[in-house]
């Protein structure tokens, strides 16, 4: 029974075509522990486009085999929509599992072209039971790429062959139907909409907190601020049944430290503020204390003009 487990094994076959991409990447599955049951094939052709590859790279496979094509990278700039429908038409027919490596992101200018020709694939095999795909957008970066920035470097490489030989032993999230595979009893869609309303719930508490917040500091700056009496009075009442001592006049002397502070900010940008001549005190910017601000005289002006009587009596010409 043992020997024919293991002739089964062994009969399981898994065939890599496509472009360049293919290159090194039967080396790199070759190395994972879990491939030793299988027999892998490599075929493919610098410089092939999807038609080139589906009319001359498929080979014969049974229907425990799994075909991995890399194809699109040729077909950008060059390969109609169309054409390469039916070259994906044509896959379809295949009784064993196909999965198609999407075009890897480049270190170039052309990742949004690349996104647009994949997101049309993603969405046309849909239809097709039997065609899955390796979205390499999802773990392989443009910094990946060697030094010609098209193909895979050596790390990119190995992320490509890891996922390949996830998909040989069914571990891939994605299935060809587009189901979502269940993860201890939820669907990854379940998972990201909890997701999201976890974030919702917690942006809701932070906005209460928020508000909170406000309101603290609001009737804090209304006992420290205010000079309205009957608003201390009730700050004074409210505050001394919360069994703490406010003053009532802490107001009123912040204000005053307050004003000083700006004058003395102000004086050190106006030259003339640091003179002690008498002419210069009397331009000087006063306190700002009731008590101390000069007595201004009163003058009669022209009902007519306006004109300060006093001055024009001053100037002789009245």
């Amino acid at each position: 029974m043992k020997s024919m487990v293991s002739t089964t094994s062994k009969n399981k076959k898994l065939y890599l075509i496509g472009d360049s991409h293919i290159r090194y990447l039967k080396g790199e599955i070759q190395n994972d522990i879990n491939m030793k049951d299988w027999q892998i094939n490599d075929n493919f052709k610098s410089g092939y486009n999807f038609r080139q590859i589906t009319t001359e790279l498929l080979p014969e496979a049974q229907d425990t085999d799994i075909i991995i094509i890399s194809a699109g990278t040729n077909d950008l700039y060059r390969t109609e929509w169309e054409s390469i429908k039916q070259s994906i038409d044509i896959l379809s027919s295949k009784k064993c599992k196909v999965v198609l490596i999407l075009t890897p992101p480049q270190n170039t200018g052309t990742n949004a072209d690349i996104i647009k020709l994949n997101t049309l694939i993603k969405h046309h095999i849909k239809s097709y039971n039997n065609i899955g795909i390796i979205d390499t957008h999802k773990f392989i970066q443009p910094w990946h790429s060697a030094v010609d920035g098209v193909h895979l470097g050596r790390k990119g490489k190995m992320y490509l062959a890891k996922k390949i030989t996830e998909e040989c032993k069914g571990n891939r999230g994605q299935s060809n139907n587009g189901e979502l595979q269940k993860k201890n009893g939820y669907t990854t869609q379940d998972i990201r909409q909890q997701m999201i309303q976890n974030k919702n719930q917690n942006h809701e508490q932070y906005s209460r907190y928020k508000h909170w917040q406000e309101e603290i500091q609001e009737t804090a700056r209304k006992q420290l601020w205010s000079n309205n009496e009957d608003w201390m009075e009730f700050n004074d009442s409210r505050v001394k049944s919360n069994n703490t001592s406010f003053h009532q006049n802490y107001g009123q002397s912040r204000n005053k430290t307050h004003r000083q502070d700006w004058k003395r900010s102000l004086d050190s940008h106006v030259p003339w503020h640091k003179g002690t001549s008498t002419q210069q005190k009397e331009h000087a910017q006063p306190t700002y204390d009731k008590e101390q601000w000069p007595q201004l005289s009163e003058t009669n002006k022209c009902k007519t003009c306006g004109t300060c009587v006093a001055n024009v009596n001053r100037r002789g010409n009245f």
